[in-house]
């Protein structure tokens, strides 16, 4: 160790050797770095990511190198964490270029590993997490929702305190669209909503919620088959999310593609009670407004259109 040092100590300060790729060497194997001497790394951490202003260009490179490595461990957060701070605080929420809307995106990755991890969250003080969204621009915004649903092993039962943390960031982020945010983010959910993880009343509540705020997010193919599994036990909420459909500008071809999978949906729903009865045929007749044909649908015979569309499986 004691001749690595020497050569890591040759280099490591901007004085020393300020060539940009040099300071993004050193960002990008900071975490190895960590691992392999902490002490030595943690000394030397300022001139690593040096803060003073002379110094910016040297610090970007570093922290574009560091922000390369997607996994993050705790011990790299408890020392990097203002520098965090520092990174959402100079974001942008329209980029000048694909660069730096790449840097927020492999930022936002980060914020997610660690909210789904547990040591951010939204109420932390100095607001990091409610800072980065925003500064941010959108579609970087949408990577922690979406991270966030593709973190479950579906193998291994999910802990109802991971649970409930997102639970807690969807319901943020569906206020944060109410107050005039991006609604293209909601377009996320739909891993939460098929991956069956969180109460089956609340997903279809947001789901519902998202067609509201989001005219222009369609439901897809995945979305559908859990509606349909859904129907059985949720017959009103499912009817009121295919409700959102017809008149969808942008969705007939979504609608022609998988009548199939609505037609199951609308023949299981219809039978529950009067009212389910009556909400299916007022969709069904919307349905007729844009060219569809769903009557048989009202019979509840959902094997009817089994040879309408066999890709939906």
């Amino acid at each position: 160790m004691h001749e690595v040092t020497q050569v890591l100590d040759a280099h490591v300060t901007p004085a020393a050797d300020a060539a940009l790729a040099v300071r993004a060497m050193f960002g990008g194997h900071l975490q190895a770095l960590l691992k392999l001497d902490p002490d030595w790394t943690s000394r030397h951490l300022c001139d690593i990511l040096p803060i003073e202003p002379e110094h910016t260009r040297a610090w970007r490179a570093a922290w574009n190198g560091h922000l390369e490595n997607r996994v993050l461990t705790d011990t790299a957060w408890g020392l990097l964490r203002p520098h965090y701070l520092r990174a959402v605080n100079i974001l942008t929420p329209t980029p000048n270029n694909e660069w730096e809307q790449a840097r927020a995106t492999l930022l936002a990755f980060h914020l997610g590993n660690r909210f789904w991890f547990g040591p951010l969250d939204r109420d932390d003080p100095d607001h990091l997490l409610q800072r980065f969204y925003e500064q941010a621009p959108a579609e970087a915004a949408s990577i922690i929702v979406q991270s966030g649903g593709r973190s479950f092993n579906r193998d291994e039962p999910t802990e109802p305190e991971r649970r409930e943390r997102l639970m807690r960031l969807w319901e943020y982020r569906i206020q944060a669209v109410r107050r005039g945010a991006d609604p293209d983010e909601l377009s996320a959910f739909d891993d939460w909503f098929v991956n069956g993880r969180f109460d089956d009343a609340w997903s279809l509540n947001q789901l519902y919620e998202i067609l509201s705020l989001a005219p222009d997010i369609g439901l897809s193919v995945h979305v559908l088959r859990r509606l349909r599994t859904l129907a059985l036990t949720h017959p009103h909420a499912c009817l009121h999310i295919l409700d959102r459909v017809p008149g969808r500008p942008g969705h007939y071809w979504m609608t022609s593609r998988h009548r199939a999978l609505i037609h199951e949906i609308i023949a299981t729903t219809c039978t529950a009670d009067d009212a389910a009865a009556s909400a299916a045929s007022r969709l069904v007749s919307a349905f007729a407004v844009d060219g569809f044909d769903f009557r048989s649908a009202l019979d509840g015979d959902a094997s009817s259109s089994a040879e309408t569309d066999r890709s939906t499986g």
